[in-house]
């Protein structure tokens, strides 16, 4: 009796520890789900080559291709989801005979630096602990975690015919749990999966989607166990092939080496006096409207960029940007990138914390500024203010070979709302290529106007600032 107290309580160790860590969401669709689910099917057969390198590997054991197809399809779920813990529900064994639970839960944290085969050893754990304590009931752990009746907790179930209960035995109020489930069956040339889905979670195409990038993981994983997660394709060579080569052709100007300091340049030398900018000026009860042409624009980023030069700017350099005035925005981010620098755009109206965090994680060396900004970081910043710093005595005329196409134009940091900001390094060719093909699809000429809504430290100020600009 004593000994069945121990198991019992081994086993309720076990899931405590197991689930309390482990809870993500498993959905690949917010779309609008009814209260009753209902189901539709799809099937798909895994390439027979697939099919028999995983046979062979599992020595044609169904418990073993069961571990092997379950990696796959954590392997996959990890890279759709991008949660730490993938998990996934499997019936209990056709053998068990036991009474508390219908379903076993199956957790794993997949690491993107973890290979192929250390990830099916932790399943391979996982699996056999899983239906060693699939007798403790899984409902009175989920109670204790304040989890119970919680609707898709656990969105998906992966069964292997030969080993669980074919999703056929289960009753319909089980499946209602559910919004995707995979039956895997195998006969004598490779394995066959049947999907059963809500079709209010997910359409057929998504599901088509899913099976093809799940046989491409299969495929490369069988390869190498040696593969990094993080290095796994989604897509196939000819899917890459059309993606990188057909969709994704460049649209080239006549000069390979364009950059954005050489479009503004020459669309200055093309309508000096012309108006590049109207400001909106608030003047307490009535809005007054200012009017820049491209020679001014040109000359006062010209003195800026010189004096940033001064200060030891060159090429590659970054330089924080955070201006009050919204005048003064374009003046600094031409100045900075025909000093040689990248820009790293700041917004005067970020908190404190998400300042301090940009000038530290991206280690710029200078803070082009307009105001007094307090700053908390590890390291050294040169502050240039426009306001305090005699650059109207700088010389006004354009600066030869200041940049190459290849050279960064800037950094922008992400919302950082899946965690830690991160800044994303975008170079002169990179956002040319874009703006070129902007400008011709939108058809820009010399009397367009373009009203700008953006944040200059959001990445859809670069298209619709400077598209109208060139």
């Amino acid at each position: 009796m004593k000994e069945n107290i121990d198991i019992f309580e081994k086993a309720s160790c076990y899931w405590k520890e197991k689930l309390s860590l482990s809870f993500s969401n498993t959905q690949l669709s917010n779309r609008y789900t009814n209260t009753k689910k209902t189901f539709d099917s799809y099937n798909f057969n895994l390439d027979k080559k697939v099919s028999s390198k995983i046979m062979v590997l599992a020595k044609f054991n169904d418990l073993a291709s069961y571990i092997v197809l379950l990696t796959g399809m954590k392997i996959l779920w990890f890279r759709f989801t991008t949660e730490k813990y993938i998990n996934i529900v499997s019936p209990t064994l056709k053998n068990s005979n036991q009474i508390y639970n219908k379903y076993v839960i199956l957790s794993d944290e997949v690491k993107a630096d973890m290979n192929f085969k250390q990830l099916l050893n932790e399943v391979k754990k996982t699996v056999v602990d899983g239906y060693k304590h699939q007798f403790y009931p899984i409902g009175k752990i989920l109670r204790n975690l304040g989890l119970e009746g919680y609707k898709n907790l656990f969105d998906v179930m992966f069964l292997y015919d030969s080993i669980h209960k074919n999703y056929d035995e289960l009753y319909e109020e089980e499946l209602q749990d559910y919004n995707i489930i995979f039956c895997a069956s195998k006969n004598d040339e490779n394995f066959n999966i049947n999907v059963k889905f809500d079709s209010s979670y997910y359409d057929i195409e998504k599901i088509m989607q899913i099976m093809e990038c799940y046989n491409i993981i299969l495929n490369q994983i069988i390869d190498d166990f040696d593969m990094k997660i993080k290095d796994i394709d989604l897509v196939s060579e000819e899917e890459k092939y059309k993606l990188l080569h057909v969709f994704n052709k460049e649209y080239k100007d006549s000069n390979d080496k364009v950059t954005l300091i050489k479009l503004f340049e020459d669309q200055v030398n093309k309508t000096p006096e012309k108006t590049v900018f109207t400001f909106a000026c608030n003047n307490h009860d009535s809005i007054s409207y200012e009017n820049t042409s491209y020679r001014e624009v040109n000359e006062k980023s010209n003195q800026i960029a010189r004096y940033l030069k001064k200060q030891g700017v060159t090429s590659n350099k970054l330089v924080a940007i955070a201006m009050k005035s919204v005048k003064n925005i374009p003046y600094g981010i031409l100045g900075i990138l025909k000093s040689g620098g990248a820009y790293v755009p700041i917004d005067s109206t970020y908190p404190q914390e998400r300042i301090d965090y940009i000038l530290e994680n991206s280690g710029a060396e200078f803070l082009l500024t307009d105001y007094e900004i307090n700053y908390n970081i590890s390291h050294e910043i040169k502050v240039v203010n426009i306001n305090v710093n005699d650059i109207s005595l700088e010389n006004k005329e354009n600066i030869t070979s200041c940049c190459s196409e290849s050279d960064l134009a800037y950094v922008i940091y992400t919302s950082g709302s899946t965690g830690k900001p991160k800044g994303v390094m975008i170079e002169h060719k990179e956002v040319v290529n874009t703006l070129l093909y902007r400008k011709k699809e939108y058809d820009f000429d010399y009397d367009s106007v373009s009203i700008q809504l953006f944040s200059y430290a959001f990445d859809g100020f670069v298209t619709s600032f400077f598209t109208p600009l060139i």
